[in-house]
């Protein structure tokens, strides 16, 4: 089992996640394609953590920009 580069949008990564979760459930990959699978699942997942993290850091800051331009 070849496995992709980790995609670069979060899009993307949330896609190929769901695609290795996809291949782990139906249980048809030998076992060590299944923790290549799950060693790729994990490095997906933190990719997306960061991705929201640094998400919700913009929307904090756009917030603050906004309540302080009020008044």
């Amino acid at each position: 089992m070849n496995l992709p580069a980790a995609p670069q949008t979060f899009e993307a990564q949330l896609k190929a996640l769901e695609q290795l979760v996809s291949q782990l459930e139906r249980n048809e990959l030998p076992l060590q394609e299944a923790l290549a699978a799950y060693a790729k699942g994990t490095e997906l997942i933190a990719a997306c953590q960061q991705l929201l993290a640094q998400a919700e850091t913009t929307v904090q800051e756009i917030a603050s920009r906004a309540t302080s331009n009020v008044g």
